[in-house]
């Protein structure tokens, strides 16, 4: 995922929604959610978040409070929300850290993901988001069900990876390097 992201993606679609998250149905599902907490400014936790892959809806509803946004992999600002980006909402990534080791001084009002969490190990990371989130808060998921399709290959993807022969493949190229 790293990779992914470095090329400047702002979704998981690649370069469908290059604009982030700001027409469709992700960008409604999470209006949505916002809409119940539309009367303050919020505390916005986004897990697996990407690029920021949720804020340019957020700029462009004028969400006020703070962002933190979580991945295990690598991640930057996407383009999307560099050309957004205004003093209502102070954003924050943290990247190279996973939602079961991310540590927080403050709960969240909302907590999203958008096919983020179902990567993580759910009997750390669930946890995790219940201590993160205030009382009256509300966490918000998009994930693929079990049998979909999307599950179905990233199934397959990993069965078909051989960790002990890539590690041996690194180890000779390390070697062939030095």
């Amino acid at each position: 995922w790293g990779n992914f992201w470095a090329k400047g993606h702002s979704t998981t679609f690649g370069p469908y929604y290059k604009d982030g998250y700001t027409s469709g149905y992700i960008a409604n599902w999470w209006s949505t959610a916002l809409d119940a907490h539309s009367n303050k400014d919020l505390r916005i936790l986004e897990v697996g978040c990407g690029n920021a892959s949720l804020v340019p809806c957020m700029l462009d509803l004028g969400v006020k409070g703070s962002y933190v946004g979580v991945d295990a992999a690598e991640i930057s600002i996407s383009d999307a929300v560099k050309k957004r980006i205004n003093d209502n909402l102070n954003i924050v990534l943290r990247g190279n850290t996973g939602i079961e080791d991310f540590q927080s001084q403050h709960q969240f009002d909302l907590i999203g993901s958008v096919y983020g969490l179902e990567y993580s190990p759910l009997d750390q990371s669930l946890p995790k988001l219940r201590e993160l989130l205030m009382t009256g808060g509300e966490i918000n998921l998009l994930m693929h069900h079990s049998g979909s399709v999307i599950t179905e290959m990233s199934v397959k993807a990993i069965e078909e990876f051989d960790f002990k022969q890539m590690e041996t493949v690194i180890d000779k190229l390390t070697s062939i390097d030095h």
